[in-house]
């Protein structure tokens, strides 16, 4: 990639419609996968295909938030802390994030484009 324009946008929408007016060539978001061969995403009346066999990865996890004035927060806290533990040990959240295991296998080896950064 070059000198190119990036422009951001909160909305996965706003960024498809770019595309599909020309102000935009690459996506970069979640793989949705659709089925066993199609890892293609719908947006906004466009289908965008991934670049096969490359990727970028995002290393961010996800959280949860609650607030110590929250009344009961330390109960909240303790019942997400022990879903959180049994949907791991189910293995609940990887099928969640690939729920098609021969997709997973496939885009675990493409080349990761995602610069490694060493503190």
């Amino acid at each position: 990639m070059g000198e190119e324009t990036i422009i951001n946008t909160s909305k996965a929408e706003h960024m498809c419609k770019m595309i599909d007016y020309g102000r935009g060539d690459l996506y970069l978001g979640e793989i949705i996968m659709n089925g066993r061969e199609n890892l293609s995403l719908s947006c906004n009346g466009i289908i965008l295909e991934p670049i096969k066999g490359i990727k970028v990865s995002f290393n961010k996890s996800r959280h949860f938030v609650v607030s110590k004035n929250f009344p009961n927060s330390q109960n909240v806290f303790q019942a997400l802390q022990k879903g959180l533990e049994v949907l791991r040990q189910t293995g609940e959240i990887d099928r969640s994030l690939y729920p098609i295991a021969t997709n997973k296998q496939k885009i675990d080896i493409w080349e990761d484009l995602t610069p490694i950064y060493h503190n």
